[in-house]
Order: C-alpha cells, then structure tokens, then sequence
C-alpha cells in the first residue's frame, strides 16, 4: 500500500493537487477498500462507501461492548464450579443459602467493576494453584 492508500485508510480523505495546480480530493471508497478521487464517485457510491464504513465501525464498537457484558448467573457460576473445580456439595442445605450469597455479591462487585471503568478486563491467574483441595475431610466445601 503506497503512501497515498495509506493516508486516505488512515485519515479518510486526503486533498492535493493534479498536475495542472487543480484541487483533486482523494477518499478511501471502503467498498473496494482502494483510494479514489471524489469527484469519479456517483452520489450512490459515496453513499454505500459511507454505508459500509459506519456499519464496520458500528460492528467494531458492538464487539468491544461485548466484552464487558456479563451474562452469566449463580447457576452457571455453581456449574462451572462443580465440573471444572470439583465442588460437588453446593447445595448441601447447610450452606447452600450462604454460597448463593457469596456468589451474587461476587457477581455485583464484578458488574461494578466493568461498569465503573471500561478498562477493567479480568485478569488470568492460575486457580488451580489456589484453590481448595475439595477431597480433603476438613474443608467445609
């Protein structure tokens, strides 16, 4: 891609002038994903140009919001811990009420947190070095 393409992906337009000292406008056409000159453009090709260029930023724009929704609940929250860390009595009446507690809140302070500052992204750690070993006699889960 020479500098001219780059300008216009970059900037959108870019104006200059032909050799005989006329102003020429050069767009980048996001239909043909190549730079052209305006005024070689038909009413109906700057519109779709602007059709496709709005709707790949509005796609953009979706898929970054994404990551920030959360849908996930205490049930799937409850699943992932019995299949994927082998807590297998969550809802031993003893304590089911007070997991479910601890669960929701958790969910809460994460929504918060994503919502307070869309910079926040959940940080890998490694889990398995942590967490309860749920075979042994004394732990409660």
């Amino acid at each position: 891609m020479g500098g001219l393409a780059k300008i216009c992906k970059m900037f959108g337009a870019i104006e200059s002038k032909d050799e005989y000292g006329k102003k020429v406008t050069w767009i980048w056409d996001y239909v043909t994903d190549t730079p052209r000159i305006k005024s070689e453009m038909s009413k109906s090709e700057l519109m779709e140009s602007e059709r496709i260029k709005w709707l790949a930023l509005k796609s953009k724009l979706d898929s970054e919001n994404n990551i920030y929704k959360m849908d996930i609940t205490r049930k799937k929250v409850k699943q992932i811990l019995k299949k994927d860390y082998g807590y297998s009595n969550l809802e031993n009446a003893s304590h089911r009420d007070i997991i479910n507690v601890i669960i929701e809140d958790t969910l809460e302070i994460v929504r918060n947190q994503l919502s307070s500052n869309n910079k926040v992204l959940p940080k890998k750690n490694n889990i398995s070095s942590k967490r309860l070993d749920v075979n042994q006699e004394n732990n409660v889960f």
